[in-house]
């Protein structure tokens, strides 16, 4: 480095290593700084993937590691494939901590649906894993197996956007669980491109809507029931907040709504102040700005002739108002000029 006119230089190191380096001015003076530098020499995870009852291993099945960095995820995964016999393996570095999901090819293998790493449903509870070791093995990845139903005509589908703003897009590609009354995911599926999903041959009952995504609280699931008098709602419409899934047009499909279940605005558009007539039932209301952030709730009752909302201390853009009664859930969205 002596006599070097540039202010950078490189070195090879192969462990973390702390350089002292002397720098000379132009006029002769001297100084010495310190610079620590970490080595995180490549690292090699293995692991495997077995089917639902770990009787076969599973090949062809996309495995994918996600890096985790303050708390979100890197938006971009690494992924692989299994091999014949079931087995996958990454080049990776000791200094991130990971998840793994291994993914089946659903219409290849309809009776086996993802898992993460130690055999959890979501990305919300998977079990992180940190390498310290050059090669580190993974327990074999055991796969779910969507429950057995009794077979009837119940059928639950719709639409998915991402984000509340009109420039939004379908949220392509959501893995979707639905759950019974204990949370315990039943069926599996995934939102194609255009963010549309269906659930086929359910019995009746009630139905919440789980999804697997980090950052959503399954905990605010959504309720959905089909009976005898409502069998199909394929019109299903979400939104899919930072921290929970909305659905509305909760309807049967084959019973057109009367007046006295509709949720109505007015003005709308509004440039400040708008009227909420609700259903003719007891409820309550919630108004949501364009980050879901709840802004008013208020409990109402089936005699109120309806609710006034101001919005002129709320700058403008689009807002949502749902009511619900604990059972049915009903959404609008109002946009304030």
């Amino acid at each position: 480095m002596a006599g070097s006119k540039t202010n950078q230089f490189y070195t090879l190191i192969n462990d973390t290593t702390l350089l002292n380096v002397v720098m000379t001015d132009k006029d002769g003076c001297t100084r010495t700084d310190s610079l620590l530098v970490y080595f995180y020499p490549p690292l090699v995870l293995k692991g495997s993937v077995v089917n639902h009852d770990s009787t076969a291993p599973m090949p062809s099945t996309k495995v994918y590691l996600w890096y985790l960095d303050n708390t979100s995820f890197n938006p971009t995964p690494k992924v692989t494939t299994t091999d014949a016999a079931g087995k996958f393996s990454f080049n990776t570095a000791g200094n991130n901590l990971i998840l793994i999901q291994a993914v089946p090819d659903t219409l290849q293998y309809p009776e086996e649906a993802p898992a993460w790493y130690t055999r959890k449903y979501f990305a919300q509870n998977a079990d992180l894993i940190w390498l310290t070791e050059k090669t580190t093995v993974l327990e074999p990845i055991r796969l779910f197996s969507p429950k057995m139903l009794p077979d009837s005509n119940g059928i639950l589908g719709g639409q998915i956007d991402e984000t509340f703003f009109t420039s939004g897009g379908p949220a392509a590609g959501l893995p979707i669980w639905i759950a019974g009354p204990d949370l315990q995911p039943l069926r599996y599926t995934v939102t194609d491109q255009n963010g549309y999903f269906r659930f086929d041959k359910l019995p009746f009952g009630d139905f919440y809507f789980l999804v697997d995504k980090w950052g959503i609280r399954n905990d605010l699931a959504p309720k959905v029931s089909l009976n005898a008098l409502s069998p199909q709602k394929t019109k299903i419409i979400g939104t899919l907040l930072a921290d929970r899934l909305v659905l509305s047009n909760i309807v049967n499909t084959s019973t057109p709504e009367d007046a006295g279940t509709l949720l109505r605005i007015s003005p709308n558009p509004t440039t400040g102040q708008f009227g909420i007539h609700a259903p003719n039932r007891s409820g309550w209301i919630e108004v949501f700005d364009a980050a879901g952030l709840v802004i008013l709730r208020k409990n109402v009752s089936d005699s109120d002739a309806g609710t006034q909302v101001d919005l002129h201390a709320w700058p403008a853009g689009i807002y949502w108002v749902r009511w619900s009664d604990g059972t049915v859930v009903k959404t609008a969205r109002v946009v304030k000029e």
